[in-house]
């Protein structure tokens, strides 16, 4: 880059998408965010942060910047909202960011949501007023795990220049498993174990679970080995910190088996005779009666979302054998990790916030790698 690109955000939250933009070589200048708690953590972590709800804030008032991210409120959208239906304050908070747009007039635009948003009047508001300002946009449903993130989570993604075209999306990169990307983080996490409610929820027959004896006397569980292990994040204070089921490789005849009629239930030997590694199992919370979903070690983890289905703090479980098994529960680096938040980031050291910033946050890795390819793209003037 021949000179310095600065860039802002609205809807900032602890600013996922800022790291993503730092990385990629721009200038932080300003974030703006409502939630108090979040602005502190994006402002210890990333710099200058207006505590401010964006319906009263005036564009006329914020510097002017060469790249402008914004993530509208979206909860009407979202899949963890039972009440669904497009909300006055949604198309408030799209005007307001057509307002930024209009009167900042960056040269680079990003517009980050739910894959739901694409239907809705609130993104044809802020597509409209971008077409008025004279932008090339184009937009597309991202998965984060494309793009080196281990984490499976479909995003809408925008981008938009004003005098410039943009590139093609790059082609996806190798998936990334979640175990490999918090493997190391494991052997320090504190022991959890499943409720019975869980265990019944996993769609497992208990007759089909196999578990060597020498395993056995040491865990003192059967199916209670598999856990569940749910990615979402709550605002809620948390009861339950998500876990993960490990399964470290070794022979063969000294591993559990399970066996069950879904291949996705099933722990299989590698070709070098090894069990798979690690299962993540899904919960949707105790009011659900749908089965829990597993997930193999090579991977990414589902969604990590700020707010589950019953409005609870999900649990998630992974099983470690180190000459025995054992059920681990997850912390909130492990989480940072997932979302592909540096190690570095400084958080709250309170639950129900660094949760909620994680889970509301665009994935750093993803928003880098889309700014990389558009500026490299582009020469500039």
């Amino acid at each position: 880059m021949s000179r310095t690109i600065s860039f802002a955000s609205l809807f900032s939250g602890i600013g996922g998408a800022d790291l993503g933009l730092q990385s990629a070589g721009l200038e932080h200048a300003w974030g703006l965010e409502y939630d108090a708690p979040l602005a502190k953590l994006y402002t210890d972590n990333i710099g200058r942060c207006f505590v401010q709800n964006i319906l009263d804030a005036n564009p006329i008032k914020f510097d002017k910047v060469d790249w402008l991210h914004a993530s509208p409120v979206c909860k009407a959208f979202s899949t963890a909202n039972a009440n669904k239906g497009e909300k006055q304050l949604d198309l408030d908070c799209a005007q307001k960011t057509a307002d930024f747009i209009k009167v900042l007039e960056p040269r680079w635009v990003s517009i980050e949501n739910v894959e739901a948003y694409r239907k809705s009047k609130s993104f044809h508001l802020i597509c409209d007023q971008l077409g008025k300002s004279g932008y090339w946009f184009t937009w597309k449903v991202l998965n984060a795990a494309d793009f080196g993130v281990p984490q499976a989570r479909r995003r809408l993604i925008l981008t938009a220049c004003k005098s410039g075209f943009l590139p093609e999306t790059p082609q996806p990169e190798k998936w990334i498993g979640w175990y490999g990307a918090i493997e190391d983080l494991l052997a320090d996490l504190p022991d959890s174990k499943l409720a019975d409610w869980q265990i019944d929820r996993l769609g497992i027959d208990k007759q089909s679970f196999l578990l060597d004896a020498r395993i056995s006397r040491d865990f003192n569980q059967t199916l209670k080995t598999i856990s569940e292990p749910s990615f979402t994040i709550v605002s809620t204070v948390c009861k339950g910190m998500p876990k993960a089921f490990l399964i470290h490789p070794t022979d063969q005849r000294t591993m559990p088996v399970i066996e069950g009629t879904e291949p996705a239930f099933t722990l299989t030997a590698n070709g070098s005779g090894n069990i798979t590694k690690a299962l993540l199992i899904e919960s949707t919370g105790a009011r659900s009666d749908r089965p829990l979903a597993i997930l193999e070690a090579e991977k990414p983890c589902w969604t990590l979302r700020a707010m589950g289905h019953d409005g609870h703090w999900h649990k998630a479980h992974a099983l470690i054998s180190e000459g025995r098994g054992r059920v681990v529960q997850l912390d909130i680096k492990c989480l940072a990790r997932l979302q592909s938040f540096p190690d570095s980031y400084r958080f709250s050291g309170r639950k129900s916030i660094d949760g909620k910033g994680i889970g509301n946050s665009v994935c750093p890795m993803m928003m880098k790698k889309i700014a990389e390819n558009i500026l490299g793209f582009q020469s500039l003037t």
